[in-house]
């Protein structure tokens, strides 16, 4: 940020995409919820509950965005994704099952992860580790997840020790 704004931005610069970095799961989570209302034909629902975070997003903006700047502005935008997330979960037929799954996967993934993290937290590994183990490590939580093997299995039934329909393995 300081190479690319200057002096000015460098401390709201680095708080505001701390406050941001919550978005990249909520939005994760938003699509899939999103995209499950779709499938099953609930497009009035999802647009229910995109009108409704865009609806409190316009006043948030205004608001955090004038009181705060930048900061205002990211603590705004977590605020709609999460507004987003609860409407898509609650106006969701299978939104409370659905939750329930993820964040199985999703603290089975952080816990794979959660190592690497604390050692770099206490300065006892460079920032590559956790660079580079932490987003393998969850990749690893969620393919040792039973729900998400079964789904594999499922899809790819000549895979994973069974005979293929021509015979091979």
């Amino acid at each position: 940020i300081l190479n690319l704004l200057g002096h000015d931005w460098a401390a709201s610069g680095v708080l505001s995409l701390r406050i941001l970095a919550p978005v990249v799961l909520l939005q994760s989570m938003n699509f899939a919820f999103a995209d499950s209302m779709t499938t099953r034909n609930h497009q009035n629902r999802r647009v229910v509950a995109s009108a409704i975070a865009t609806a409190a997003g316009l006043p948030l903006y205004l608001w955090l965005g004038h009181a705060h700047g930048a900061i205002g502005a990211a603590i705004a935008a977590v605020s709609i994704e999460f507004v987003m997330c609860i409407g898509y979960i609650g106006l969701n037929p299978l939104g409370r099952t659905l939750s329930r799954a993820a964040l199985v996967s999703i603290g089975r993934g952080v816990s794979f992860a959660s190592p690497a993290l604390v050692l770099y937290a206490l300065d006892l590994v460079p920032v590559w580790v956790p660079t580079f183990a932490a987003p393998a490590l969850i990749l690893l939580g969620l393919v040792t997840d039973p729900v998400v093997a079964r789904h594999f299995k499922a899809v790819l039934p000549g895979r994973f020790g069974r005979a293929s329909k021509g015979g091979q393995s």
